[in-house]
């Protein structure tokens, strides 16, 4: 927008004066031009008045607007709950940046200067809310509310060389990643809960919202049934005499309640509610910082320590211990490096 005229300064911001019209428009962040509906010879507060029911109320074309219609769409009853957690959260950070702005009049520069920003503090999260942009965008464009779609013609952005090295690095050196010797140094000084939880984590090779939400009445004398919330997809695992000890010192933890992993209540982690979610992660994370430095590892990379522990077993296959669709995703958790041969 160009430099603001002195004539102008008793207007709100981003708004001018056409003079050989008489009328008063907004120019909104994404671009164009929206008059504003005012009588003749308008007063300061009438102009006010017109210039927050533009940009305070939710318009037809405005991202919150076009999200809210999304979000009650039958296309969006395929996500699962953490799904929506996250684009709830993706949502709260671009009404920020775009908030009542008329996404029809945006174009893919608006989006690339944004997709730039954003990625100067959270690379990640750049891309993964440019991604739900696309997905709520070209909704809107199939049932008619936009006739292009600007994120679409947005690439994500890809790591530099300099960041793919660091990532192999931290994949071969296993930084912060859990292995057999760091698991059984954080299960040392666990309490009881915590010491079955990384028992069952590490034996099941399960994700973590999976064995949370595991129920008493899952688990039978010789499996335990999963319904794993990723891809609704139901399987057994096979209770060891291991994961058997592990589920008898649960039972033997007061109160029972209906749920395998439980807090002093007796009640279930909710992976899906932040505070809850947030309660157990802290609860993890204070015991896991006691430990020094090189020994520490993620909740999350418990699984990889399982997966890589079965790669290493030749009594059963890797991939249908870890229920992946392709051998080719069990290969992510290989962290030895090849051997190549010489002269």
């Amino acid at each position: 927008m160009p430099k603001r005229r002195t004539k102008d300064f008793d207007l709100p911001p981003r708004c001018e004066r056409r003079y050989k019209s008489g009328r008063i428009s907004y120019r909104p962040p994404t671009g164009g031009r929206i008059n504003l509906d005012l009588p003749p010879n308008p007063t300061v507060g009438q102009i006010w008045a017109e210039y927050d029911r533009i940009t305070k109320t939710d318009r037809p074309h405005s991202l919150k607007n076009l999200f809210k219609v999304f979000a009650e769409s039958e296309d969006y009853k395929k996500y699962s709950e953490r799904t929506v957690q996250d684009h709830q959260s993706y949502m709260t950070q671009l009404d920020k940046v775009f908030a009542n702005a008329d996404m029809s009049a945006a174009r893919p520069e608006h989006i690339l200067r944004w997709r730039n920003k954003k990625a100067q503090t959270a690379k990640s999260q750049a891309n993964k809310q440019l991604s739900f942009l696309r997905i709520v965008l070209q909704y809107a464009v199939s049932i008619g509310l936009l006739k292009l779609n600007p994120a679409k013609e947005v690439a994500k952005l890809g790591d530099t060389r300099k960041e793919k090295l660091r990532k192999k690095e931290k994949h071969y050196k296993q930084e912060r990643v859990a292995t057999v010797d760091k698991i059984a140094a954080l299960y040392k000084i666990s309490p009881p809960m915590l010491q079955i939880y990384l028992e069952l984590r590490f034996c099941l090779g399960v994700r973590q919202g999976d064995l949370l939400r595991c129920r008493w009445a899952d688990v039978h004398n010789d499996y335990i049934t999963f319904v794993e919330s990723k891809t609704t997809k139901w399987f057994d695992k096979q209770v060891t005499d291991r994961v058997r000890n592990a589920l008898e010192r649960s039972r033997r933890i007061e109160p029972l309640g209906d749920y395998v992993i439980r807090d002093r209540k007796g009640q279930n982690y909710k992976v899906n509610s932040k505070e809850r979610f947030g309660t157990f992660e802290s609860w993890f994370n204070t015991y896991r910082n006691k430990l020094p430095e090189h020994l520490q590892f993620t909740n999350r990379s418990l699984r990889n320590a399982a997966i890589t522990e079965a790669q290493s077993n030749e009594l059963f296959n890797a991939q249908d211990f870890s229920q992946h669709a392709s051998a080719s995703m069990v290969k992510h958790y290989d962290t030895s490096i090849p051997k190549s041969p010489s002269h």
